[in-house]
C-alpha cells in the first residue's frame, strides 16, 4: 500500500528536524571529550554478542535435529543483521529465513524459527522497557517498584515458554474460532506453521530466552561503557532505560533502520537527567549508526569477500 511509504518518511522527516536543532560545534566538542578507553569495552561487547548470536541459533537448531556448521550460523545471523540495521522496522533480519532454509530446514521451520527468536528478544525488551517507563515516568513513591516490574515481566515470559502446551490446550476452542472463518486455501498453511511454531517453541525457545538474558546482559555492559566514555554526570538506570525505549522505538516501522525514532527517544529521556540534546544526539548516533553500522559491516564483509572469491574462482 502506498500509505505505508509515506509512513517510513516519518522517522526521517523526524531526523531531518533534530539535524537542524542541534548546534554542530557542540556535537564537535562532545566527540573530542570522548574518553577513547571505554570504547574498547563497547567494542568488545558488541562483537561478543555477535558470537553468542550465532551460537544460539546452532544451539536451537540442534534441539530441533538440525546440524547446521558454525559458520553458516554465523552467516545466518550476520548478513541478516546488517540487512536490519537498513531496512524499516529492522525487517531486513526476516531474510534470515532464507540462510536457514538454505540448509535443509523446511519453510514453515525456518519462518518459526525466526519468528520466536525475534518475539523471545522482543519481549524481553519489552519487560525490561516497562520497568523502565515506571522508573522514569511514575510517581516518585512507585517508580522504586521497577525491578519487580521487570522481574515479573520476566517470570510471565518464562512461565508462557515453559507451560505452552497446557496454555495452549486450555485456550483451544478461542484459538479455533479465531481462525475459522479464514480461506479454505490458508487452512494447509496456517495447520503446517503452526505445528512448526509449537514445535519451535517446545524444543527450543528456552534457548533463545535463557541466552537472551545474557545478550541482554552485555547490552547493559555496552551502554555502560559508552556512557564512561561520556563522562555523564547522570543516573546509570536512566541511561540504560533510555537505550531500551529507544531500541523499541527503532522497531516502529516508520524509519529506515529506527532514524529519527531512535534520536527522538534518546533525546527526550536523557534530556530529564539534564543531559544536553548534542551530547543525547551523538550518544544515539554512534551506538545506533557508526558504531552499529560499521562493527557490522566489519563482521560481514569478510563474507562477502570469500564469497567473492568462490564465485569468482
Amino acid at each position: 500500500m502506498r500509505w505505508k511509504k509515506y509512513l517510513q518518511l516519518i522517522g526521517i522527516i523526524l531526523f531531518i528536524w533534530i539535524m537542524f536543532s542541534v548546534e554542530w560545534s557542540q556535537v564537535g566538542k562532545t566527540l573530542l571529550k570522548l574518553e577513547v578507553k571505554y570504547l574498547f569495552g563497547y567494542i568488545f561487547c558488541f562483537f561478543t554478542m555477535a558470537t553468542i548470536r550465532a551460537i544460539r541459533l546452532r544451539i536451537a537448531l540442534k534441539k530441533l535435529g538440525f546440524s547446521v556448521s558454525n559458520i553458516d550460523c554465523h552467516i545466518a545471523i550476520q548478513e541478516p543483521s546488517f540487512l536490519g540495521l537498513v531496512t524499516p522496522g529492522r525487517l531486513g533480519e526476516f531474510t534470515r529465513v532464507g540462510y536457514i532454509n538454505a540448509h535443509g530446514i523446511s519453510m514453515p521451520k525456518a519462518i518459526a524459527i525466526v519468528i520466536i527468536e525475534k518475539l523471545t528478544d522482543a519481549s524481553i525488551l519489552l519487560a525490561i522497557s516497562a520497568g523502565g517507563l515506571v522508573y522514569l515516568f511514575a510517581p516518585h513513591s512507585f517508580n522504586s517498584i521497577w525491578w519487580m516490574i521487570i522481574l515479573t515481566g520476566l517470570f510471565l515470559l518464562f512461565s508462557l515458554i515453559k507451560y505452552y502446551a497446557y496454555i495452549t490446550n486450555l485456550l483451544k476452542k478461542p484459538i479455533n474460532l479465531l481462525f475459522r472463518w479464514q480461506p479454505s486455501s490458508l487452512k494447509k498453511y496456517q495447520k503446517s506453521l503452526g505445528n512448526s511454531i509449537y514445535f519451535v517453541i517446545e524444543n527450543s525457545t528456552m534457548t533463545f530466552f535463557l541466552l537472551g538474558l545474557v545478550l541482554t546482559a552485555l547490552s547493559v555492559s555496552q551502554i555502560f561503557f559508552l556512557a564512561k566514555a561520556f563522562s555523564f554526570e547522570a543516573d546509570n538506570l536512566v541511561i540504560f532505560f533510555a537505550y531500551t525505549l529507544a531500541t523499541l522505538a527503532s522497531m516502529l516501522p516508520i524509519s529506515l533502520g529506527g532514524l529519527g525514532t531512535r534520536e527522538a527517544a534518546y533525546i527526550t529521556i536523557m534530556g530529564r537527567e539534564g543531559i544536553l540534546i548534542e551530547e543525547a544526539l551523538l550518544f544515539s548516533l554512534l551506538d545506533g549508526i557508526v558504531f552499529g553500522f560499521l562493527l557490522q559491516l566489519l563482521i560481514v564483509a569478510p563474507i562477502w569477500f570469500i564469497r567473492l572469491i568462490k564465485n569468482t574462482g
